[in-house]
């Protein structure tokens, strides 16, 4: 499995400030896209770890536990 970061965006609004990720997952060569965000309330580069941490969890979650039962 390879998780490859591709691409960020932050976006304004006056009543909300958030980054948006998009992760590509790519399995046995099948390429899979993961999105997250978050608020940049606390900073953007926070955010940006956030997102991504919210696009990655539960895919390499699910991936663990279906590896663990072969």
């Amino acid at each position: 499995m390879l998780l490859r970061f591709l691409a960020a965006r932050r976006l304004r609004h006056p009543k909300h400030d958030t980054v948006v990720v998009l992760v590509e997952a790519v399995v046995r060569g099948r390429r899979i896209p993961l999105t997250g965000a978050a608020s940049a309330n606390d900073g953007v580069e926070r955010a940006a770890i956030l997102a991504t941490l919210q696009a990655t969890n539960a895919f390499v979650a699910g991936s663990l536990i279906a590896d663990s039962g072969d």
